[in-house]
């Protein structure tokens, strides 16, 4: 199973639009594929897409998904939405908290608090012997612990490296800083084979460093950052 890194960058992503690239993954298994979130250009077919929330960065570019692509939406809030944005695709509600299968797929979606007008949700996701959750956005993971359990890898929103980001611009949302979710799964104990970090801010640049400071840290834990266009052997 390989997961592709199609997009890294979350609450400041560089200006630029020949460059900027949204928080968004793919993963293959043979010939099945999934895909999270649409804040950038689909350029290949998908066989499923999956959505985390309604915010922009997550689904600016939904119009771009294919033709009958598949698409799950974990709140009745969210089809709506993204009908009008793209009524070419196939939209099906999935209930959060159980387990659906899609092929070689066993996906969780899971509620995480991030936004007081925009529901969110992460995603446990099994296949090829392999436990993964991807959850870019949150203010806090209270009560998700039992979804990051007997984790292989966990792919985390590192928006900020100390601080948690509260925004007060008409909809109250939030993120919590990097090392404050790593101390937060010490506590939980919840240890994960591998830690990667995803909707990157610019208050981890530079990145090399930031993450070398968060491991050195958290030195039980295996923790490092993602790129642009990274592909990722599972």
């Amino acid at each position: 199973m390989i997961l592709y890194i199609i997009g890294t960058k979350g609450s400041a992503p560089i200006k630029s639009q020949n460059i900027k690239k949204f928080t968004q993954c793919r993963i293959v298994s043979n010939k099945n594929n999934i895909t999270i979130d649409a804040g950038n250009v689909f350029k290949h077919p998908a066989d499923l897409v999956l959505i985390t929330h309604l915010h922009k960065d997550h689904i600016e570019k939904f119009h771009t998904i294919p033709q009958g692509t598949l698409v799950w939406a974990p709140d009745k809030s969210f089809i709506p939405i993204l009908r009008k944005k793209n009524p070419r695709v196939k939209l099906n509600l999935i209930n959060p908290n159980r387990t659906v299968k899609y092929k070689k797929f066993a996906i969780t979606p899971f509620e995480v608090q991030h936004s007081k007008t925009a529901r969110t949700f992460g995603y446990r996701i099994n296949a090829d012997n392999k436990n993964i959750v991807w959850v870019p956005d949150f203010k806090n993971l209270f009560g998700t612990s039992k979804f990051l359990k007997n984790l292989d890898y966990l792919f985390i929103g590192a928006s900020s490296l100390n601080k948690d980001i509260a925004s007060s611009k008409g909809e109250l949302k939030g993120q919590q800083a990097l090392t404050n979710t790593m101390e937060w799964l010490k506590m939980q104990k919840v240890l994960p084979g591998k830690i990667y970090s995803i909707h990157h801010g610019q208050d981890l640049i530079p990145l090399k460093v930031k993450m070398e400071f968060v491991q050195k840290s958290f030195p039980g834990y295996n923790v490092s950052s993602t790129f642009d266009g990274q592909l990722i052997r599972l």
